[in-house]
């Protein structure tokens, strides 16, 4: 099952419970927020690949709120790579 690994959280496990976290980020989330990343490396096999990329928050004027970094695992389950593991933090500031 999917594990995700929040920056200053517990972690979340299940399809379900992440499913549910992930709605209410997007109640939380500061209007005009813009969200970018960047994917800086790939790596593995037919089966499993392993993304590292890089965050960036702005404001709706623009302004860089905050920078960071993430890892996700993506495993093939029935022909399509979905999301296993997800991890991210942001950078210090």
């Amino acid at each position: 099952d999917a594990v995700r690994l929040p920056n200053n959280q517990t972690v979340i496990s299940g399809k379900e419970a992440i499913k549910k976290e992930m709605q209410l980020e997007q109640t939380k989330k500061n209007k005009g927020l813009i969200i970018t990343s960047e994917t800086t490396d790939v790596f593995g096999d037919e089966k499993t690949v392993t993304e590292i990329g890089r965050t960036i928050r702005k404001d709706a004027s623009g302004k860089v709120k905050s920078t960071g970094k993430y890892v996700s695992i993506w495993k093939k389950v029935d022909g399509k790579f979905v999301a296993v593991r997800e991890m991210w933090n942001d950078d210090s500031k």
